[in-house]
């Protein structure tokens, strides 16, 4: 059960919280030029509201599902050694 611990998970999922940041890098933050084509408009558009979705999605993972898991990861470990100590 150590091995695979979520909190190692949860650590590692917040240490790469920022998976955008060489594309805003590369883009200087969505900026366009004046005379953009239609589609670098349509691309960097998208990529605004991907990171849109990305930042909600891992909002809802931090907020919700890993602090829900790790609960009943204790709750299991907890009740596992309770067992065992039966043996």
């Amino acid at each position: 059960m150590e091995k695979y611990s979520l909190q190692k998970c949860a650590i590692e999922h917040v240490a790469h919280a920022d998976e955008m940041e060489g594309i805003r890098k590369i883009t200087k933050d969505y900026r366009l030029v004046s005379d953009a084509p239609l589609h670098v408009k349509v691309i960097y558009s998208e990529l605004i509201q991907f990171e849109k979705a990305l930042k909600v999605h891992a909002r809802v993972e931090n907020e919700i599902l890993f602090p829900k898991a790790m609960a009943i990861e204790n709750e299991v470990k907890k009740k596992f050694f309770e067992k065992a100590k039966l043996n």
